[in-house]
């Protein structure tokens, strides 16, 4: 199976006065896993649906490989879907399921055995071919829809939060076995999900959604360590903001002074500009130290707040200029820590990121 090249190019659709994607352009490489993140309404799912045929756009064009398929119905368009509730048949078989694409194609009885026998192997459902969904998990169940669109043979993989309705643990299983089966195959797919974890751990490349448009297209590492704007910083991940003056101190340095008074030296990037600007920083990037002393890039603050989450401590704090701080701490760090307590936050010249 070799994944096709998908193409978008100034695609749009609205809803009366509602504008749910805005002339979007988008290229997917042969083989390549981009997933579509956004909160709800911002047109990922729309978007999702217009390259797999089951929405029209009303302007721009879509390419599958080398083929106009912006008005093509689905069964033509050489692509399979993953639903978000799976849409099984409740009174086929496991195996019936499986065939009933390669079925509908006409193909022999010997090609759709092969099928269902190889999507089976792909998706460790071996074994279970003779099951009804409603004697399956739900993550089997989610394997028989993986192995349904598969045994279609086709270029292209769309999946619409098919992660969705399982439990965490399964999810982050399931996300595991659905990357290592994307890339033995090599099949090109697209992924939407609102879920910012799934989306960077399973992802080449992320587009982060707003309003109809793309606010981001990066690898995930740089969606996360170096967001192009508040949108994208707020929505993947924790974050705090400092609004200041900047100024250049040589070729590798900057100095920042925040509103507040607070005073940090950050690393210096490429065109970073001088004057008013402002900067984040995410809470695990913050570190607390024992101690009121101050020093480069370290200041005082007091502990308000302790969330407990198991393998960290989302800690809120106040600076001693009223700024409130979101830190995460990992739960392996041996320093105690109370409510009431007066520490030092420090953040590296590295971990404050220009938001633009």
């Amino acid at each position: 199976m070799t994944g096709k090249k998908i193409s978008l190019n100034g695609i749009s659709k609205r809803y009366g006065d509602f504008v749910a994607v805005s002339d979007m352009s988008l290229t997917v490489e042969p083989g390549e896993f981009v997933s579509f993140l956004g909160p709800s309404g911002c047109g990922k799912t729309t978007t999702l649906r217009m390259i797999a045929g089951f929405i029209m756009p009303d302007s721009g064009a879509l390419k599958i490989g080398d083929v106009e398929v912006t008005y093509l119905p689905p069964n033509k368009r050489d692509l399979s879907f993953v639903f978000q509730n799976y849409a099984l048949w409740p009174h086929m078989t496991v195996a019936e399921n499986i065939g009933f694409g390669p079925k509908l194609a006409g193909l022999s009885r010997a090609d759709i055995d092969k099928r269902i026998r190889d999507a089976l192997s792909l998706t460790a459902l071996s074994g279970l071919e003779s099951r009804f969904p409603r004697q399956l998990s739900g993550g089997q169940q989610q394997r028989v829809a993986v192995a349904r669109a598969l045994a279609l043979g086709r270029s292209v993989l769309l999946m619409d939060e098919p992660l969705s309705n399982l439990d965490r643990k399964l999810r982050v299983d399931m996300r595991k076995e659905l990357k290592e089966l994307q890339r033995r195959l090599n099949i090109t797919t697209v992924y939407v999900t609102h879920d910012q974890e799934e989306a960077l751990s399973m992802s080449d490349r992320v587009a982060v959604m707003d309003r109809g448009r793309i606010a981001s297209l990066a690898v995930p590492e740089e969606i996360y360590r170096n967001p192009p704007n508040e949108f994208v910083a707020s929505f993947v991940g924790g974050v705090n903001y400092f609004n200041g003056t900047l100024r250049h101190v040589d070729s590798s340095r900057s100095f920042f002074i925040a509103d507040d008074g607070l005073e940090f030296h950050i690393t210096r990037r490429e065109n970073t500009p001088e004057g008013t600007v402002r900067l984040m920083t995410r809470p695990e990037w913050i570190v607390l130290r024992s101690g009121e002393d101050k020093g480069l890039n370290t200041h005082p603050v007091t502990v308000d707040f302790i969330e407990y989450l198991g393998a960290s401590r989302k800690v809120s704090a106040t600076t001693e200029t009223g700024r409130k701080l979101l830190i995460q701490v990992h739960d392996v760090d041996p320093m105690s820590i109370e409510v009431g307590d007066r520490l030092t936050f420090h953040i590296a010249a590295q971990n404050m990121m220009l938001i633009k």
